[in-house]
């Protein structure tokens, strides 16, 4: 079990880290956040975001085919700020010992 709640961790830290970089294009778009690089760099000729394996990406870790400087620093900083949580409290949960009244 303590491989599918790590496996469950991993695909959770990517599906937050593409909605909060997808937020982040959001906000750019809107004028809200700075863009940073308007384009860091083009993926469309290898994988179009409207392609089946281009959305089912874009759902599951947020893929962009054109993101913003913006995106990939939130989207970044999002991956390591819930990978050291993880790191820092997942060792600490495993160790909690459940005494149940005979």
């Amino acid at each position: 079990t303590k491989q599918i709640f790590n496996v469950t961790s991993w695909l959770l830290m990517f599906l937050v880290a593409g909605m909060v970089s997808q937020a982040a294009g959001y906000l750019t778009a809107a004028g809200k956040l700075p863009e940073l690089i308007p384009t860091m760099w083009d993926t469309s000729v290898f994988l179009s975001e409207h392609s089946i394996l281009g959305k089912f990406l874009q759902v599951l870790v947020g893929y962009t085919q054109r993101p913003s400087g913006m995106q990939v620093l939130v989207y970044a900083v999002t991956m390591t700020a819930l990978g050291g949580l993880i790191k820092l409290y997942g060792n600490a949960a495993s160790k909690v010992v459940v005494k149940v009244p005979s």
